[in-house]
């Protein structure tokens, strides 16, 4: 397997609070990873510096890809701009795909692949926040990245909606992309075959065997 990062007694405080502590991590590319625990154990602040959008307060952390680029993090409190679902996936296609042509075809398709057809053209506003957290997984995945942060993918879900993220999100691993994902929800934990750790008391274990 190929190091995706490693970290060495990585360690994250808050006012002296320690968030996290003495994180030893070896994660691989083409790998499916679900970090979980009890709220304010320090999932989120994990996946951030994971992604390079915190640093540690101590440790090493060594990163052998680039935040961004073929990656995306996916917030649990997703922001949109005053678009309709359409126009936004569209505006985020626009990074790579210059073809107007092109764009559409890319949105035809994914919204036929997950029956989201109806909300294209629905203002953004209008979306319930369980459209929003689906709608913010389409506008990523939509890219096709390589490697997924994805951060509590249950959140404002009803239950049909859990599944559609999961099977979406089994489609990926069965595209050999990488994820790493921060869940507390059972619904996903056990459908997605991962590397599960589990953070306790500041530190993190491997469940997996479990």
């Amino acid at each position: 397997m190929t190091t995706l990062l490693s970290t060495n007694k990585l360690c994250f405080s808050v006012n002296g609070r320690k968030i996290l502590c003495d994180i030893n991590l070896t994660l691989s590319f083409k790998e499916n990873y679900i970090f979980i625990g009890d709220n304010g154990a320090g999932k989120t602040t994990l996946m951030k510096i994971l992604f390079g959008m915190k640093n540690p307060t101590s440790g090493e952390i060594k990163r052998y890809f680039t935040p961004g680029k073929n990656s995306t993090f996916i917030f649990q409190d997703p922001v949109f701009l005053n678009r309709t679902v359409k126009e936004s996936i569209n505006y985020a296609l626009r990074r790579i795909y210059t073809d107007i042509n092109q764009r559409e075809k890319l949105i035809i398709d994914i919204s036929e692949k997950y029956s989201f057809g109806n909300l294209l053209d629905k203002n953004v506003n209008l979306l319930s926040g369980g459209e929003l957290q689906l709608l913010s997984l389409i506008r990523s995945i939509v890219l096709d990245p390589d490697i997924i942060f994805y951060d509590e993918p249950s959140n404002n879900l009803d239950n049909d909606n859990i599944q559609l993220v999961v099977n979406i999100l089994n489609d990926m691993a069965e595209k050999n992309k990488t994820l790493l994902i921060v869940s507390h929800d059972s619904r996903i934990i056990d459908q997605i075959d991962s590397i599960k750790f589990k953070i306790t008391d500041c530190m993190l274990e491997n469940i997996s065997n479990e």
